[in-house]
């Protein structure tokens, strides 16, 4: 059932293609982008997290995974919404269990371009540690594992956003948690400024 999904999703994407080959342009030159993007990404990590201290590059792997993980919580549901073929709401009308149901969203998540890069990225953050046996075990099963969470937590998310975002007052909750941490942010960000500053004034030249 969850490869039925996966063929509906692709077939109502390609029927979109045929009926607009500029939306076709498009959607080959974001994902030529986006994977190449992420082939460079996997690329400095396998061949630079090596050269770093332990320390060092372990808390880099946790930095990374957890920028991953936040960007699926914040770009899907505030900026990009939910994909109209990948809609969880599209499916109410159909007997379709939760459970096969979030397995083949899940998957057909990983068929677009930016769940390969995901995916390609984590795994390639955890190949990173190719020069520790154990490490390289334990950090590809825990990228995919990383992987398939932040796919399902963010497309759930921005579903579940999606039905409630013409709500009013819903919209303006929405504008006031997104405003918070922005804000917040700017704040941290310049106290941390601050911080490297006095760090530079006191350190030896």
């Amino acid at each position: 059932m969850a490869l039925t999904l996966v063929r509906l999703r692709w077939t109502l994407t390609l029927n979109q293609w045929r009926r607009s080959p500029f939306t076709l342009v498009v959607s080959v030159l974001g994902a030529l982008y986006v994977l190449g993007m992420a082939a460079v990404a996997v690329t400095l990590l396998v061949t630079g997290l090596p050269a770093l201290p332990d320390e060092a590059r372990g808390a880099t792997t946790v930095l990374v995974a957890a920028v991953v993980v936040l960007a699926w919580l914040v770009i899907p549901p505030f900026v990009t919404g939910v994909d109209a073929t990948l809609d969880p709401h599209s499916f109410v009308l159909f007997p379709v269990p939760a459970r096969t149901l979030i397995a083949g969203l899940v998957l057909s998540a990983f068929t677009t371009p930016v769940g390969l890069a995901t995916l390609a990225v984590l795994l390639g953050l955890g190949a990173s540690w190719w020069d520790r046996p154990a490490a390289l075990a334990a950090g590809l099963a825990g990228g995919a594992f990383t992987a398939v969470t932040a796919v399902a937590i963010g497309s759930g998310l921005a579903g579940l956003l999606a039905a409630y975002a013409s709500r009013r007052r819903v919209r303006d909750v929405v504008s006031v948690l997104l405003f918070i941490p922005l804000m917040l942010g700017g704040v941290a960000l310049s106290q941390a400024i601050a911080s490297f500053e006095d760090f530079l004034a006191i350190a030896p030249q």
